[in-house]
């Protein structure tokens, strides 16, 4: 299943809720997660899990934030006001960080290789963690939204793929806000390769 929403698109005369912009998201309340884990080597391969009450097992919601892809934008600090609230609604949250273009082996194809580690590493958490892995959820915004719908449909890549990983983690729903679900229309065919080749790799078509 894949939800998307445009709230970019939404005045205040379409929506009851007033839009906000990074500082009014920065100042929402945050709760404090469970605990912060490495899914990897680099400083930046870190995820937050929050627990609700309660004895569990939980569905997972896996957060992905955004910001162009692009070092410098935005970390999980953007979106653990989301992860918080949605663990108060009694789900299991695990919001990522993840190394961007910018950042060392940031962009393609480490980019791509965080995510998927950081999908996976949910199998790692839920040795000790009263995780449900049979309902995992991908949220994410922006470029996390490219994320979140990317993540849903990695197992159908090519078993040889550089991005795939050994054996992905499937994905129950994918929810994108404010996210493009197809770079070739968002950058074009010719537009701005250079930047398309450092983000996405050479070929858009595979992302």
């Amino acid at each position: 299943m894949i939800v998307t929403s445009t709230a970019w698109a939404q005045t205040p005369s379409d929506n009851q809720h007033a839009l906000i912009g990074p500082p009014q998201l920065h100042a929402l309340p945050v709760t404090a997660p469970t605990l912060v884990e490495a899914y990897g080597p680099d400083p930046l391969q870190i995820g937050e899990l929050r627990l609700p009450a309660g004895p569990g097992p939980f569905p997972v919601v896996m957060v992905i934030y955004g910001g162009c892809w692009t070092k410098g934008y935005e970390t999980l600090a953007g979106t653990a006001p989301l992860a918080s609230a949605l663990t108060d609604k009694g789900v299991a949250t695990w919001n990522i960080e993840y190394r961007q273009v910018g950042d060392t082996r940031g962009g393609w194809p480490g980019t791509f290789q965080d995510w998927g580690a950081a999908l996976d590493h949910l199998r790692v958490l839920a040795r000790t963690q009263p995780l449900d892995l049979k309902h995992v959820v991908t949220v994410g915004h922006s470029a996390g939204a490219h994320a979140a719908l990317w993540l849903a449909a990695r197992p159908r890549l090519p078993a040889d793929s550089e991005v795939r990983g050994a054996d992905p983690l499937k994905v129950s729903a994918a929810v994108a806000i404010d996210g493009p679900g197809d770079l070739r229309t968002l950058y074009g065919f010719d537009k701005d390769s250079r930047m398309r080749s450092r983000q996405c790799g050479t070929s858009t078509s595979a992302t």
